[in-house]
């Protein structure tokens, strides 16, 4: 079997979340980054957009599809169907925080009511999740792909001030901040705009 190759931009954008995931399954990768659109590749696509993720000659799309793929292959997405529902949801939910910031951000207003509503919110459901799950968003007895999102996602919108108010959110974000995989990796990327 050939190498996977996960192709995107040069940017953490939606490509981040599965170099993450992919990085913490310690899957050997190519990991294809694009200073600008290359045309040839996006005819590869299915939806002729990035990220797409291609093992040989099976290629997948959509970013959070190609996340739980790869965590559904390394028992990575939850044990049971509870816990990869609970895992699901929580991903969607750091896509949603991700494009409520998206629609915020270039008016003061909505910015504001982003910060004071928005991310309390949702940081607030995140902490819930950890304590039912005694540190675990799932609910189950390990970490799973949710939780690596929920790590992603604060980076990406640099919303680690917020932390002190989550102890268990912040624990969680530490978790993998410091972790023998994560950790170095994470230091090791280049600093983009995106």
């Amino acid at each position: 079997m050939s190498q996977p190759e996960l192709i995107y931009f040069a940017g953490k954008g939606k490509g981040q979340f599965v170099r993450n995931v992919l990085t913490y399954c310690k899957v050997d990768f190519k990991d294809t980054r694009m200073e600008k659109a290359d045309e040839a590749l996006r005819l590869l696509s299915p939806y002729k957009q990035f990220p797409f993720y291609r093992e040989g000659d099976f290629i997948l799309a959509q970013s959070m599809v190609i996340a739980r793929y790869i965590a559904e292959q390394h028992n990575f997405a939850g044990k049971t169907p509870k816990e990869r529902a609970l895992a699901g949801e929580v991903v969607e939910s750091t896509q949603d925080i991700l494009l409520n910031f998206f629609l915020s951000k270039d008016n003061e207003e909505k910015l504001k009511k982003y910060n004071e509503e928005t991310v309390p919110t949702f940081f607030s459901s995140w902490e819930t999740k950890l304590v039912n799950g005694k540190g675990f968003a799932a609910q189950g007895d390990s970490y799973t792909y949710a939780d690596l999102s929920i790590f992603t996602v604060i980076d990406q919108l640099k919303l680690q001030d917020k932390l002190k108010s989550y102890p268990n959110v912040e624990k969680l974000f530490n978790h993998f901040l410091n972790h023998e995989i994560i950790g170095p990796y994470y230091k090791s990327l280049p600093i983009t705009p995106f």
